[in-house]
């Protein structure tokens, strides 16, 4: 699913942005970036060390497959943002043609077909599979999150959004019912 990325949909709550090289120079940024974005988010959350590792692991993920799938210029903006129910994260970053077209069949595949037995299919089928390309898969089906892929303004960039159901996945994992 392609849209028209719109900064003015979403009210910003937390937005980050830097230099592609920089990020991609050092692997711990994903670990970095991850917590202080889930920490910061989190702070006014009923409970925010449950919300803020969740949404670190989900932010990991992402960053993870970016940190690996990007063209290797460029910046890197990441914002979240809540969107009724939905937490929302978005990240702009420059790709190749190639990496466009990975990105677009992971979210069309997750979009038309059951996220869980997709990720199983592709846990067992490891040698077959760069295990790189798996993230975006464990989190559609671990924590429900939805992917989709807004085309920016720039060319040759591309907006990845995950809309997740945080409060959802904590009564559902804790027990808060």
């Amino acid at each position: 699913m392609t849209q028209m990325a719109d900064s003015m949909t979403m009210p910003e709550a937390i937005r980050v942005c830097c230099d592609m090289p920089g990020f991609v120079a050092d692997w711990r940024r994903c670990d970095q970036f991850s917590n202080f974005l889930a920490e910061s988010f989190s702070l006014a959350k009923a409970d925010p060390f449950a919300f803020s590792n969740m949404l670190s692991t989900i932010i990991n993920e992402v960053l993870e497959t970016i940190f690996y799938h990007n063209a290797g210029h460029g910046f890197l903006t990441l914002q979240l943002s809540e969107e009724n129910t939905a937490t929302v994260l978005r990240a702009e970053f420059a790709v190749d043609h190639s990496t466009r077209l990975m990105y677009e069949h992971i979210v069309d595949t997750l979009a038309n077909q059951d996220p869980v037995v997709l990720y199983e299919q592709l846990l067992f089928q490891v040698s077959s599979i760069d295990s790189r390309d798996i993230c975006l898969y464990e989190i559609a089906a671990d924590y429900g999150v939805r992917l989709t892929i807004e085309t920016a303004r720039q060319p040759g960039v591309i907006c990845l959004t995950v809309r997740m159901a945080l409060n959802n996945c904590l009564k559902t994992e804790i027990g808060n019912n």
